[in-house]
């Protein structure tokens, strides 16, 4: 009961936080060597965290049946969550290798690395937290707002840890937490190591 904690609150802190689009930067930047051979068989060498996840994926987008996808993992030059997708350049890497009948390698400069590659998910974050004088937390309550850009990827998953560690950081009787993903004509995001709203929810504490 959110009400029932804050009117039992001696004092009532409200605050908000808006964080900004990070790019991973990983050492290396993201790229893939793709190869069709003459039965139909697809070759992608690129550096994954989910090597499995990327070979239904390109299955599925190819269309192909997933005994026609051979993934080689190579050494993963940086991750922090951002290789846990497929990156678009490999079907389209794909694609062209089987149009061509010739190995494709497709690998970001820096630049296109910053303009193209996925990024963390921005965050409006509202708190209002209600304590008692002696210093118990009554209360929490959390609206989270994720710029999730034009299309999907983690933002779902990201506001369901958000709103994990809010409800686990600290004993709190009453908590209520909102999140909303918000489509905009905007770069999308991904996973990045560490939840976004954590820091906010430690730091609002006085």
């Amino acid at each position: 009961d959110i009400e029932k904690g804050f009117i039992e609150s001696d004092y009532i802190f409200e605050d908000r936080y808006v964080t900004s689009k990070v790019t991973h930067c990983c050492l290396e930047t993201h790229g893939c060597i793709a190869y069709f051979d003459q039965l139909g068989m697809l070759t992608m060498r690129a550096p994954h965290q989910a090597s499995h996840t990327a070979r239904q994926e390109l299955a599925r987008i190819l269309d192909i049946p997933l005994s026609k996808v051979k993934i080689i993992q190579t050494t993963v030059g940086g991750g922090f969550g951002q290789r846990l997708v497929t990156d678009m350049k490999e079907p389209v890497a794909a694609i062209l290798s089987r149009i061509t009948e010739r190995p494709v390698k497709i690998v970001n400069t820096r630049e296109e690395e910053f303009s193209t590659a996925r990024t963390r998910y921005p965050y409006i974050i509202d708190l209002k937290t209600g304590v008692r004088k002696d210093g118990k937390i009554l209360a929490r309550q959390a609206k989270v707002i994720v710029d999730n850009g034009a299309y999907n990827d983690k933002g779902p998953a990201t506001l369901n840890y958000a709103g994990e560690c809010f409800s686990i950081l600290y004993n709190v009787p009453h908590i209520k937490y909102d999140g909303y993903g918000v489509y905009t004509n905007k770069q999308f995001g991904t996973a990045f190591r560490g939840p976004a709203a954590s820091f906010c929810y430690g730091r609002s504490i006085r």
